[in-house]
């Protein structure tokens, strides 16, 4: 019957910001908001929420189910051919204001209300697990590339990137010409540093570090 106040919960929650989160820092690496913990206490609140408002719930129902009004309803609604329980009559009664017109629109509105939450909840937790799982990935990726790159300045050699983007794995002890034995480009390291590239039309072009 309250399953629903755990979703409103867990709306409220899941619409804040995570500037009130820390941050999780690996290997030296920022890898962004602590998600992990984003969520545990994102589900604390949700149950504390949905006990307090599931108890606030029981006891108003309890009182409506000794309202004479409301039990007077509920006869007249299984001698109709009902068959909802009383406890189920007093939710309804509670949650429409007595079942009075202007409370059933109050009502189904606020369903409507809580679907839309529910569903941004839901989208919210969700953003927040693939943050995490991007960010990690972010993290592993860069950790690789330092790892492979140590790996090429312990034999002498440094990446360098044309303004295509292309990588290119180059010498840089000895300033001078280089030609990739494989793709016949050839390469010029001058005496600061500086790496530049031929293109097919004899242009030379500066590669970045």
């Amino acid at each position: 019957m309250f399953a629903r106040l755990a979703s409103l919960a867990l709306a409220t929650v899941a619409m804040g910001s995570t500037d009130a989160f820390g941050q999780v820092y690996y290997g030296g690496y920022n890898l962004g908001p602590d998600y992990g913990q984003m969520a545990n206490q994102m589900m604390a609140q949700m149950n504390s929420t949905v006990r307090l408002a599931e108890q606030r719930a029981q006891d108003a129902v309890e009182k409506a189910m000794q309202d004479p009004r409301c039990k007077a309803m509920h006869q007249q609604h299984l001698q109709q051919g009902g068959r909802t329980s009383l406890r189920d009559f007093a939710y309804w009664y509670v949650a429409t204001a007595g079942g009075t017109p202007e409370g059933a629109r109050r009502y189904m509105n606020n369903e409507l209300n809580n679907q839309s939450k529910e569903k941004a909840a839901v989208q919210g937790l969700w953003n927040a697990q693939q943050q995490s799982k991007q960010a990690i990935a972010a993290w592993q990726q860069g950790y690789y590339h330092n790892q492979a790159e140590a790996g090429n300045i312990l034999s002498g050699n440094k990446t360098y990137t044309d303004q295509n983007g292309q990588q290119h794995v180059l010498p840089y002890l000895q300033p001078g010409y280089y030609r990739n034995p494989q793709t016949g480009v050839l390469f010029h390291l001058d005496q600061f540093g500086r790496y530049h590239m031929r293109d097919t039309n004899g242009y030379w072009t500066e590669l970045n570090r």
